[in-house]
């Protein structure tokens, strides 16, 4: 008995030790989880405390200016970040005109030209480019088309019969015109770039219809004159784009006369006039002479008036000072615009310039003089010389 009381007790013994030992290992890891719960509940407690002073910032209007910095820098950030699309749009529009003016540049000899007229881009061009409402377009395209036709007459029929390029570059012209409608998104472009655009119109234009009659035909019967007359009137009577107006009409006059000529037989057609640029196909043939020279069309007696002005303003400018071999070029023009002008005007208008040419050869005169005294200028003598001699005859035909 005694011994299996003592086993009862070793037993118990051994039993209340194994509990000591497991409350050593769980009390700490209670504890450790406690004091877990106690700071979670306390960073709880600290967040919903924060938002609780963030609501009552935003409802009161006290906001941290640290803060209130920061949150407005990120937006300017992000829109750095975003491209500008009109930016991007005026680079495309720049990057477009520049492979235009590179195809015009390729284009002007007929073979490179011709490869564009058979790939379709010509016509790709005519139809969406040259009415682009982005004038750095429009004038490059005018370019291309115009450096595609420039002397050669299929290149001119294609232009003329295929493309319609004459009806085309009158509407582009008018636009510039007060009454048009279309002249509204003009506005936003830059206004050289619009001249510009211009300019290349009536370059292309000019190519289009010189030296060949079925384009002045198209021309006449479309009143290009009076487009031209237009835009004449809204440009500057000095400026370049005035003096290429005047310069086409005088042109186009002389080219009048000369068809008028030839099919009335009384000059012989220039044997290299229908064969141009070494082909094979004859330029025009005489039932196209004929019909634009019985039109008989003359341009508008109010041309010799605007020519006549622009010569006196010429004589008179910048008085005491000589001419310089810009506007000595200028003049040079301005004669041949004279010679068929008074041509095409009939007996009324032989003697119309005499007053504006002896008044522009005294001003030349002078500029000789003064060349004369440096002589740095010798070639510049040389040209007033001829331009005064030019003067003279003109004086003695009138």
């Amino acid at each position: 008995q005694q011994q299996q009381q003592q086993q009862r007790w070793s037993q118990a013994e051994a039993e209340a030790g194994e509990q000591s030992n497991l409350d050593r290992v769980t009390q700490p890891a209670e504890r450790s989880t406690g004091k877990a719960l106690e700071n979670s509940s306390s960073n709880e407690s600290q967040a919903r405390g924060e938002e609780r002073v963030v609501f009552e910032e935003r409802e009161t209007g006290r906001v941290d200016p640290i803060e209130a910095a920061e949150d407005e820098a990120d937006p300017q950030a992000e829109q750095a970040d975003e491209t500008d699309p009109e930016a991007e749009q005026e680079d495309l529009d720049r990057l477009l005109a520049d492979s235009l003016d590179a195809l015009a540049e390729a284009s002007h000899h007929w073979p490179s030209a011709d490869v564009l007229r058979v790939v379709g881009t010509l016509s790709m061009v005519r139809a969406r480019l040259l009415h682009d409402p982005t004038a750095v377009v429009r004038g490059a395209a005018s370019h291309l088309l115009g450096v595609a036709s420039q002397n050669h007459a299929p290149a001119q029929r294609y232009a003329v019969e295929e493309l319609q390029l004459v009806e085309a570059l009158l509407e582009v012209l008018q636009v510039s015109t007060p009454s048009s409608s279309a002249a509204e998104h003009l506005l936003a472009d830059d206004e050289s770039d619009h001249q510009l655009a211009l300019q290349r119109a009536l370059f292309a234009l000019s190519a289009t219809l010189r030296q060949f009659p079925p384009g002045l035909l198209r021309f006449v019967q479309h009143d290009g004159e009076r487009v031209l007359r237009a835009l004449y009137q809204r440009a500057a009577a000095d400026s370049p784009l005035g003096e290429r107006v005047l310069r086409l009409v005088a042109d186009l006059a002389a080219d009048q006369l000369s068809y008028e000529a030839t099919a009335t037989g009384e000059h012989a057609a220039d044997p290299l006039a229908a064969y141009r640029f070494d082909t094979d196909t004859p330029a025009y043939n005489a039932t196209e002479l004929a019909a634009i020279a019985h039109t008989h069309w003359r341009p508008n007696a109010q041309w010799c008036e605007d020519l006549r002005i622009r010569i006196e303003r010429m004589a008179a400018s910048r008085p005491g000072t000589a001419l310089v071999r810009r506007e000595l070029a200028t003049v040079d023009r301005l004669l041949a615009t004279v010679r068929s002008l008074s041509a095409a005007g009939g007996d009324d208008k032989v003697a119309f310039f005499r007053p504006a040419l002896l008044s522009l050869q005294a001003r030349i005169s002078d500029t000789r003089k003064a060349a004369l005294r440096d002589q740095e200028h010798a070639s510049l003598v040389e040209y007033c010389a001829e331009l005064i001699e030019t003067i003279e005859l003109e004086l003695a035909i009138q």
